[in-house]
Order: C-alpha cells, then structure tokens, then sequence
C-alpha cells in the first residue's frame, strides 16, 4: 500500500532508451524554483553531452512513491552514521546493506575529501562531521532493488540537443 510519502526523481542518459537509473531527489517547489531546476536540468545535460560526445541528450522524470514493502534507510544530513555508513561501503566495496532504497545526502566532490581523511584517520568522526557542516551537499535517492524500482512512475522524457543547450 502506498503512504503519502513521494518525490519527484530526475535521472539522465545520452541514450534514448536507458537500461539503467541513477537518480537524484529533487524536492516540490515554487514556481520560481522549478525554473532553476529547469535551468540546471539543462546545463547538467549540456554538460553530459559535451563528455560523452554526443549531439543529444535526454532527462526522464519518474515518481517515486515510498511504499510500506520497502526497506528505506534515511539520512536527513551530514552525520555519524551517514560517515559510517559510506566508510564502510567505501572500504569494503560493493553492498554494505540490505535497504531496498537510501535516500540523502550525496558523497561526491564536495564531500569526498572529507570522507577520505575521515577514513584514513587523519581526522576524527566529530572532526569530520563538524567539517561537512559546511559543504554544500545534493541529496540522492538511490535504488538498490529491482522491488524498488516497481515503485517508480514515469512521468516524462525531455531531449535537449547540444547546440541548443549553450550556456
């Protein structure tokens, strides 16, 4: 049964059909606001473009609706156990849990170098944490089943050419 819990998910492919999502949480908003993402839906496909040499590129948008069948793990922000949590699948490789979908903060270039010292001991948890606070982070959801994915609704599919993308 579906909660009321839902998200707008963003994912993005220089192919016209994708085999596979990577998706990024985008959160409802004003009218003003869907027109920025709008805009860095835009440059972020005209960036992708531009390294996979390609003319083209397309968004899909989906609809994920949490539903009580699914394990989901939760991060609300940069904290211990989020540090821990990407420690250990950093360190170990491969899948560290059994969530069906995580949802939060990023680890990337913002965030990563951070990480790294935390895990290479040069920096304590609390001294990590205290750090992050500061980085500016995109929160993800991430789908980790194919049960999870059953929960995703298509809404559409945007193709943004390269030459028209220019920013």
């Amino acid at each position: 049964m579906t909660n009321e819990k839902s998200a707008s998910v963003s994912t993005g492919t220089a192919k016209s059909k994708s085999k596979s999502i990577n998706s990024s949480k985008s959160k409802k908003a004003s009218d003003d606001s869907k027109n920025k993402k709008t805009d860095k839906k835009k440059k972020n496909a005209y960036r992708l473009s531009l390294r996979e040499n390609t003319d083209s590129y397309y968004v899909y948008q989906f609809v994920f609706e949490e539903a009580d069948d699914l394990r989901i793990k939760r991060f609300e922000s940069l904290n211990i156990e989020w540090l821990e949590f990407i420690k250990e699948n950093r360190i170990k490789g491969e899948l560290q849990h059994d969530y069906d979908v995580v949802i939060g903060p990023v680890a990337d270039d913002n965030t990563m170098e951070t990480v790294q010292l935390y895990i290479s001991g040069i920096l304590k948890a609390n001294e990590a944490v205290e750090r992050l606070r500061y980085s500016k982070v995109n929160n993800q959801i991430s789908f980790h089943t194919k049960r999870a994915l059953k929960h995703l609704r298509f809404v559409r599919r945007e193709k943004y050419n390269g030459s028209d993308l220019h920013i």
